[in-house]
């Protein structure tokens, strides 16, 4: 594996010829990199005990998954494990799918920057809990709360509103298939996110 740790290049199994270069190669390259790199920057947290599964360590195998029709990659989008599965650490065949990156976005917790509470939540200076969500790179208000539980509903209520709308975008152009439409529907965002 090129630029691959030692570590890495003992995991994978690379028994397709001039598979380097290919974008299933570095997808599946990062993949591997991503569970099994044992220098573990900050940013990378999320990835701390995440596997690949079995199956998916011979290169051919994760080749034939990934450019199966019905998985439904198009070129830029990102492979995901958690929409599937919300929480999952293993890539597999029935955790994994593919979605654009702008809907990959909508999921950044940024759980190191928030610091105690919920996501959605800050305390203001009166004292009072504010509810706000990202969209379209804005920042908009939903209104301050007396308690962190009232803020956090109003930032769920719009959150999975908005996922389910882009979830509707996306499905109707075509860009994603049944089993991420599928999933993005019946998404929560919980308190502990």
């Amino acid at each position: 594996m090129a630029n691959a740790s030692k570590r890495q290049r003992q995991i994978g199994i690379l028994d397709v010829e001039n598979a380097r270069g290919d974008t299933c190669y570095n997808v599946w390259v990062s993949m591997i990199g991503r569970c099994y790199t044992t220098n573990t920057r900050p940013r990378d947290k999320s990835y701390i005990g995440c596997e690949v599964c079995q199956d998916w360590l011979t290169y051919s195998n994760f080749y034939n998954w990934f450019y199966d029709p019905h998985n439904g990659y198009i070129k830029g989008y990102n492979l995901d494990k958690d929409i599937i599965s919300k929480g999952n650490k293993i890539y597999s065949p029935s955790t994994c799918c593919f979605i654009p990156q702008e809907l990959n976005k909508i999921f950044i917790k940024r759980k190191s920057q928030r610091g105690e509470y919920p996501i959605g939540t800050c305390v203001l200076p009166s004292g009072r809990i504010a509810s706000r969500i990202q969209l379209a790179n804005k920042q908009i208000h939903l209104g301050s709360f007396d308690t962190v539980e009232e803020a956090f509903n109003a930032y769920k209520n719009a959150k999975e509103r908005h996922i389910r709308n882009v979830a509707e975008k996306y499905f109707q152009e075509g860009k994603i298939t049944d089993r991420v439409y599928n999933a993005l529907m019946k998404y929560e965002v919980e308190i502990t996110d």
